[in-house]
C-alpha cells in the first residue's frame, strides 16, 4: 500500500516525529511510504531521520503561513496520514485521510500561550474563525481520528471539531524502555525543545528559588537541554539562569539518553500539553518528574508514585527542595517508573496501528474501525 504521512514540519525534536519515526520503523517495509513536509532540516531532527531522507518530499508550497498550506502535488497513494489535519485542508483528493491529531491548532485558542491574542493584531483576531472553519472543514474531509492522548480527543471534540460519527482512537505514542541501572547525579533535567511554550523559565524561577533559600543545595544543578525554536526565549532564559543552570542546545539522541541517564530527577513545565513525551521518556530510564498536574500528564504520570503534580512554581520549588533532602523517594520510584512506561510501549503502538491499516487495506471503501 502507497501511504503518505504529511508531518507539517521536520526540523526539531519532538512528540510529532517520535511517532513519525515509530510509523516509519514498523511499517515502511510493508508499505510505500512518502513523508510529505513543508519545512525540512535533517541536522536538526531525530538522527534515524537520515536513514530514511529518501522517503521525504518537500510537498508544501509557502504561500499560506502557518499549518495550512497548499500541496503541490499529490501522488495516486491510497492513504493520507495527517499529522497535522489543518494541513490537509487544500488537498482536493478522493483519497481517504486518516488523521493523528497531536493537538487542536493552538494558535487560534486563547488558552494557550502564545495564541494569537497575545499579538494584540486585530486583524489577526478577524481572521480567528476563519482559521476555526478550515481547521473543522479538514477533520470533515477524515474517514477516522486517532490522538495522542485522552486529553487531545477532548480538546477536539472541546472546540466542536469532530463530526459526530466519526471513528476515533487513542494511541499512545511509545518509547523504549531503556535497560540498566539508574543512576541520580545531583542535576535536574528538562529536555524540551527551546520555545516559551514549554516554558523553561518557571523551571529557572523554581531552581533559583530552592538555592536562594537553602545555599546548601548549591551542590545541585539544574540542566535546560533541547532545540532552540525561539532564539529570542533562548537569550531570555540565559538572562534569568543562575550560576548553577546550564542551557545545551542541540544535542544528539545519544547525548541526551546520557543526561537521562544519570538524571536526579526531571521537570516538565509546559502548558496544558496534549501528551507530553519528555516524561515518558523520562520514566523509561527510571527517573521521577515534576509535572504540571494539567494535560495528558495526567495520562502519563502516576502522582506521588512516578512523579508529582504541582500547582505553581512555589510547589515546584519545594517539591525540588524535598527531594533534593530525600534521594530514597527518587530510588524506590525507579521500579514503578519502569513499570508504568509499559503501557506506552511500542508494540501497543504498532498493534493497534496495525489493526487500522489491515482493515483499511482489506476494503479501502469503508472506514477502518
Amino acid at each position: 500500500m502507497k501511504i503518505a504521512y504529511v508531518q507539517p514540519r521536520l526540523n526539531s525534536k519532538g512528540g510529532s516525529e517520535r511517532v513519525l519515526l515509530l510509523f516509519l520503523k514498523n511499517f515502511s517495509k510493508k508499505h510505500d511510504i512518502d513523508i510529505l513536509t513543508s519545512e525540512l532540516d535533517l541536522s536538526s531532527c531525530y538522527d534515524d531521520f537520515k536513514a530514511y531522507k529518501n522517503n521525504i518530499r518537500v510537498a508544501f508550497s509557502r504561500r499560506i503561513p502557518g499549518n495550512l498550506r497548499y500541496l503541490k502535488s499529490i501522488k495516486s497513494y491510497d492513504l493520507i496520514i495527517a499529522s497535522s489535519p489543518a494541513q490537509t485542508v487544500a488537498i482536493r483528493t478522493k483519497i481517504p485521510i486518516i488523521a493523528y491529531a497531536h493537538s487542536p491548532y493552538r494558535a487560534i485558542r486563547q488558552e494557550f500561550d502564545l495564541s494569537i491574542f497575545s499579538k494584540n493584531n486585530p486583524l489577526l483576531v478577524f481572521a480567528i474563525p476563519i482559521f476555526a472553519a478550515l481547521e473543522k472543514l479538514a477533520f470533515n474531509k477524515c474517514i477516522g481520528i486517532i490522538t495522542n492522548s485522552y486529553f487531545t480527543m477532548k480538546n477536539l471534540d472541546k472546540y466542536n471539531l469532530l463530526p459526530e460519527n466519526l471513528p476515533r482512537q487513542v494511541i499512545y505514542p511509545a518509547v523504549e524502555i531503556k535497560a540498566g541501572k539508574p543512576k541520580w547525579k545531583k542535576y535536574f533535567l528538562y529536555i524540551s525543545r527551546i520555545d516559551p511554550t514549554k516554558r523553561q523559565h518557571l523551571a529557572i524561577e523554581a531552581f533559583n528559588k530552592v538555592l536562594e533559600n537553602n545555599p546548601k543545595y548549591r551542590n545541585f544543578k539544574l540542566i535546560l537541554a533541547g532545540h532552540v525554536n525561539n532564539t529570542n526565549y533562548c537569550k531570555y532564559l540565559e538572562s534569568i539562569k543562575g550560576p548553577n543552570i546550564e542551557i545545551l542546545q542541540n544535542l544528539s539522541d545519544k547525548q541526551l539518553a546520557v543526561l537521562y541517564k544519570s538524571a536526579y530527577a526531571c521537570l516538565f513545565c509546559a502548558k496544558n500539553e496534549d501528551f507530553g513525551i519528555t516524561p515518558v521518556e523520562a520514566q523509561s530510564f527510571g527517573k521521577m518528574v515534576l509535572v504540571l498536574g494539567e494535560g495528558g500528564c495526567k495520562e502519563t504520570i502516576i502522582d506521588d508514585k512516578t512523579g508529582f503534580f504541582v500547582k505553581n512554581t512555589d510547589e515546584f520549588s519545594k517539591k525540588i527542595a524535598y527531594l533534593m533532602e530525600n534521594p530514597q523517594i527518587l530510588h524506590k520510584a525507579a521500579p514503578n517508573c519502569l513499570k508504568n512506561v509499559r503501557k506506552f510501549s511500542e508494540k501497543a503502538f504498532v498493534d493497534k496501528f496495525a489493526k487500522i491499516l489491515e482493515a483499511f487495506e482489506k476494503d479501502k471503501q469503508t472506514r477502518p474501525w
